[in-house]
């Protein structure tokens, strides 16, 4: 007996393909291996300006990176003291927390990748940082000169500033203005 049933192992270009439902296709669009650095080091900035207050300070500053592109900046601290005098669990503690930190803010750095690399065109790409002006940036270091008595935070807070963009110098400056430091 012979089998005359034939079944082409090529489909036809004119049959109908099946189409993935929309969910699964988000779905499939995020499902992927990421490869990241974290570093932990400890957060000498963090620990000069928390000097005066009474009792050892911990202090660890984490990056998380995604090749050459740092993705987020955590940061975690604790102050020993009577109530809080384990050193072991205060350190690790301190670590998770700055861990913890970071992959928060690289969380919201993904996002804008993910964005950016699926825009359909260059006109719609929103990554572009809008830093602030010369002129916002020179009227902060007046404000911070005139506001800020301890050295420590002064100098931290104009480290900051080049950092800044046009929308939080602006609330910096606010917030100066209004004396609402």
């Amino acid at each position: 007996m012979q089998n005359t049933n034939y079944k082409s192992s090529i489909p036809s270009p004119f049959q109908a393909r099946q189409r993935l439902d929309p969910v699964q296709q988000a779905v499939q669009a995020n499902v992927e291996k990421f490869t990241l650095e974290i570093s932990v080091e400890e957060d000498k900035e963090t620990a000069l300006l928390l000097k005066h207050l009474p009792g050892p300070v911990i202090a660890y500053k984490c990056t998380v990176s995604k090749g050459s592109q740092v993705l987020g900046i955590g940061r975690g601290n604790a102050i020993l003291s009577k109530i809080n005098k384990w050193v072991d669990r205060s350190v690790r503690y301190t670590f998770n927390a700055s861990l913890i930190d970071s992959i928060i803010q690289s969380v919201k750095a993904l996002d804008v990748l993910y964005l950016k690399d699926n825009t359909d065109s260059p006109a719609q790409e929103t990554n572009e940082i809008d830093y602030a002006t010369d002129k916002q940036k020179s009227y902060l270091r007046e404000l911070i000169n005139t506001n800020i008595r301890d050295e420590s935070k002064r100098k931290y807070w104009e480290g900051q500033i080049n950092m800044l963009t046009k929308d939080e110098a602006s609330e910096k400056i606010q917030s100066f203005v209004g004396n609402n430091y």
